[in-house]
């Protein structure tokens, strides 16, 4: 069994110890110690493995088997053999942080399941952010801000936090916030008045320590609820970037942080505005452009041929004038643009069961080592080989014409 020192101080950085086995790990270049004892937290709970060195050597991760806690050791510099003594330094920041998220999920865990009587049935800590799930919502705005000052007033009033090891018989005789899924080594976690669970993490010894509690999201999940929230070092961390994101927003549009929220709304609805004005505009353009070139258009057995290529037009604008074709009857559109790379358009609004925009792309894509697809009546694509475009368009509309003039003549 390896003695837990992470129970017995959290705040232990170094410790030495004795290797009891060594054996091969599944990680490259890495293998697995197993210590007398250890101030490395497994991973379980929701919450991560500590990280850190023994004798220099990266530990990437630490798991729990059974009673014996083993290491994941990255070994190329240093050979472990059974009974030697190593030296362990811990991740600090991570293991503080990870004391931080934690107990700041006691805390706010505590005031949804009181006053607002949900529990919770679900926790992950991340390395960005952290989670709880509830078997209760969602909630409105008004009672997260609710829930959230309640919390930070438990931080703030930076109650104890005390640890302890129960009994089996002991624990069931105790009004446990959750109960455990064990029946051995249940370890209690207390903040007097506020919150009594079992949980075999890693917290810090008073709740001012926790900082700051956050909640950032709120979603409905599997029939509850799931929060998404920061404590400590990441609140103030996120914080700060969303300050300075704040702030060269709002000196981009040379107002002062409280008009943020107002000035981006006017800019959406004028973004809007805009993007309404620009559709029609690009709707009458292209009615006028199409009406021009069929104007100008090859007329064969009462169907209209237009071909474009062009090198200045931007894909915007070709699928619009697209759009505008579609809408017209006994027509064959062949369109395409070179800038930046040849992309085109084929429509075929005909009734000649012959003629198949499909099969026409097919024998001439070649031409700009192309892609592309669609039926008989509209296809589509692009090409790497701009100069091959005027040819490919050209080789189809023969192809059309040939096919239009040969059913005049089977029907003269």
């Amino acid at each position: 069994m390896t003695t837990k020192l992470y129970w017995q101080d959290p705040y232990q950085k170094e410790f030495h110890a004795h290797i009891k086995d060594v054996r091969p790990s599944q990680t490259p270049d890495s293998v697995e110690l197993l210590l007398d004892q250890t101030a490395f937290y497994p991973e379980g709970g929701g919450q991560p493995s500590d990280q850190g060195n023994l004798n220099q050597s990266p530990v990437t991760y630490v798991y729990s088997e059974g009673s014996f806690i083993w290491h994941v050791v990255k070994a190329a510099e240093h050979t472990f053999n059974v009974g030697d003594q190593v030296k362990g330094v811990l991740d600090w920041k991570r293991r503080f942080d990870h004391m931080q998220q934690h107990l700041g999920q006691h805390i706010l865990s505590s005031v949804f399941d009181n006053p607002f009587e949900a529990g919770t049935i679900g926790f992950h800590l991340g390395e960005h952010n952290v989670t709880i799930d509830l078997d209760k919502g969602p909630f409105t705005q008004k009672e997260l801000i609710k829930a959230e000052r309640m919390a930070n007033a438990i931080v703030f009033h930076n109650r104890p936090v005390q640890s302890t090891l129960v009994t089996d018989d002991a624990y069931q005789a105790l009004d446990l916030r959750k109960t455990p899924d064990i029946t051995d080594e249940i370890r209690l976690v207390e903040i007097p008045g506020n919150d009594l669970c079992a949980c075999s993490g890693t917290h810090p010894l008073a709740t001012g320590e926790v900082g700051l509690i956050k909640i950032t999201k709120s979603e409905t999940y599997k029939g509850g609820c799931r929060l998404t929230f920061l404590c400590g070092w990441r609140a103030l961390e996120t914080f700060q970037q969303i300050q300075f994101q704040a702030q060269q927003a709002a000196a981009g549009l040379s107002v002062g942080w409280p008009e943020l929220t107002e000035t981006v709304d006017g800019l959406i609805n004028e973004s809007k505005h805009l993007s309404k004005e620009s559709k029609d505009i690009h709707q009458l353009w292209s009615s006028l452009q199409r009406d021009q070139m069929l104007s100008e258009a090859t007329v064969i057995n009462g169907v209209s041929i237009v071909m474009m290529c062009d090198d200045r037009m931007e894909y915007k604008r070709l699928t619009f004038l697209s759009n505008s074709f579609r809408e017209t009857s006994n027509c064959v559109a062949l369109l395409g643009i070179t800038n930046p790379s040849p992309r085109f358009v084929l429509l075929n609004n005909t009734l000649f069961p012959a003629l198949s925009m499909q099969k026409l792309l097919k024998e001439s894509i070649h031409l700009i080592d192309g892609k592309g697809g669609g039926n008989a009546v509209s296809a589509q694509g692009g090409g790497n080989r701009s100069e091959g475009l005027a040819p490919m368009l050209s080789e189809i509309q023969a192809a059309v014409i040939s096919t239009l003039t040969q059913a005049l003549s089977i029907e003269n």
